[in-house]
């Protein structure tokens, strides 16, 4: 199935031209992905002079961001941040050599690597 994104409340214009939101000259918009909910889209940006790395959930029909979720990239890892389809009501997620993260609430459902270097005798987790 195609994006399809519907006219919004003024029918004569495309919903991305009246998106509320500018971006800079050294941010690059790399992929569109929807969501399970009607006019709501995911934008995954980049922007080159930061190194962040930004996925903006955009309501379409309220014209309003809804969640937005930045992370600074490791350039040292072997797998890219990749934006997977979400099941039932859910914003989708973000995939990465290290986390699944749930984008609806910006939280890591799966982490691979959890050992912090703590030392059991100095840190107190009571």
């Amino acid at each position: 199935m195609d994006l399809m994104l519907l006219p919004g409340k003024d029918k004569k214009k495309s919903p991305l031209s009246m998106m509320n939101v500018t971006f800079g000259e050294s941010i690059e918009v790399i992929k569109i992905v929807e969501t399970a909910k009607k006019n709501v889209l995911q934008i995954e940006a980049f922007d080159h002079r930061e190194k962040i790395l930004s996925i903006i959930t955009w309501d379409f029909d309220e014209n309003v961001e809804v969640n937005l979720k930045q992370c600074v990239p490791n350039p040292d890892d072997s797998v890219a941040y990749n934006i997977v389809k979400g099941m039932n009501l859910k914003m989708n997620y973000l995939i990465n050599q290290h986390h699944v993260i749930d984008l609806e609430y910006n939280i890591p459902i799966r982490q691979t690597s959890v050992d912090q270097q703590l030392d059991p005798e100095c840190v107190s987790y009571i």
